[in-house]
């Protein structure tokens, strides 16, 4: 490729140096309107081709460098494939009575998770429950891993369009878990996609009822929104008040909504049934936002203050009940203490310092 270029260049450099003999009279090569100078014409063209020539190789240089990145990626992507393969491979091989080796086992459960082989782990995962004692502390803990597995290979189906396989993975650790919130989203999802919006929203609506999550209220509330039922979420919102008349966050839901659907009124009544010294920075904001309507320049200032003090505003993060992991979106597992169904919204972050 280097001998070619090289050779096209020669090429080229003769060219010019030929043209140069039978054109030699001069062009006005204007700088800026007073700076010109007389340069011959095959100068001129000599300069261009050095300038292409330079432009050529910077974006043939950029080609191969990015070429060169990604197959150094690629392959070392591939390398560690094939160590992970041979791990694998090499634990397969350690005899039946070592089978229990907690080493072996948390190697494989390292190497699986790398690869998404969520199959995989739920039978390795089994194993080890089938080989726990029935009184074993442990075996409830090692419970729960296997319902997050099982949550993770349904999530993978659905990314695979397997819509119907998830659905079965997701009712089976419903089955033995109710509390996994992750596991109802997921189902919800199925409905989804599978065209039935009605029974999705009807079945989180179900879930919410049982369970007070504030995750899956969250979740019908984008659905309700997209769907344009607001009055079906308010009364939604209404009933779990008449339940729960002091959650403060399901009120601040409903408020929020009432000024998402500009009902000023409603929803600076549920803003003032909050204490005088809320600390939730959107209760404020929003407060603020409703005087500033009603030109009420002086409550609103008084509002927007308030804000200020706060550690944060507008949006509620979540955070890892086990952990503390704070993020600002939901996950089905904390990235930091690689648990299942911990995250909830973290409404301790809208306190004052």
């Amino acid at each position: 490729m280097i001998r070619f270029t090289s050779l096209l260049f020669l090429s080229v450099l003769c060219c010019v140096f030929y043209l140069a003999i039978y054109n030699s009279h001069s062009v006005r090569l204007h700088i800026t309107k007073e700076l010109a100078y007389d340069l011959p014409l095959i100068a001129l063209m000599a300069i261009s081709t050095v300038i292409g020539a330079i432009i050529m190789f910077v974006i043939f240089f950029i080609r191969d460098t990015k070429n060169y990145i990604q197959s150094k990626l690629a392959q070392k992507k591939r390398k560690k494939e094939e160590m992970s393969q041979g791990a694998v491979e090499t634990t397969d091989k350690i005899p039946a009575f070592e089978t229990n080796n907690n080493l072996v086992m948390c190697k494989k459960h390292e190497i699986f998770e790398q690869q998404s082989r969520w199959d995989e782990l739920i039978r390795l995962q089994k194993t080890i429950i089938k080989n726990l004692p029935d009184n074993d502390s442990q075996k409830e803990a090692q419970q729960r891993i296997l319902h997050g597995y099982e949550y993770e290979y349904g999530r993978q189906s659905l990314e695979n369009s397997e819509i119907e396989k998830a659905g079965k993975i997701f009712k089976d650790v419903i089955k033995y878990d109710k509390s996994f919130i992750p596991a109802h989203l997921g189902l919800a999802e199925v409905f989804l996609l599978e065209g039935n919006t009605e029974a999705g929203i009807n079945y989180l609506e179900k879930v919410h009822k049982e369970t007070n999550s504030l995750i899956i209220l969250a979740r019908l509330e984008d659905l309700l929104i997209n769907e344009s039922e607001p009055s079906r979420l308010i009364r939604i919102y209404k009933n779990a008040l008449s339940d729960r008349p002091d959650a403060d966050a399901i009120k601040l839901f409903l408020g929020k909504l009432y000024y998402r659907l500009e009902m000023l009124d409603e929803a600076l009544d549920i803003f003032n049934s909050f204490d005088g010294t809320s600390t939730y920075s959107e209760v404020h904001k929003i407060k603020g936002s409703l005087h500033l309507r009603r030109n009420d320049c002086e409550k609103a200032a008084a509002e927007f203050l308030k804000v200020i003090g706060l550690k944060r505003a507008l949006r509620i993060p979540y955070h890892c009940l086990n952990c503390n992991h704070e993020t600002s979106d939901w996950e089905g597992r904390c990235p930091s203490c690689k648990t299942w169904n911990t995250y909830d919204f973290n409404f301790d972050k809208h306190q004052k310092p």
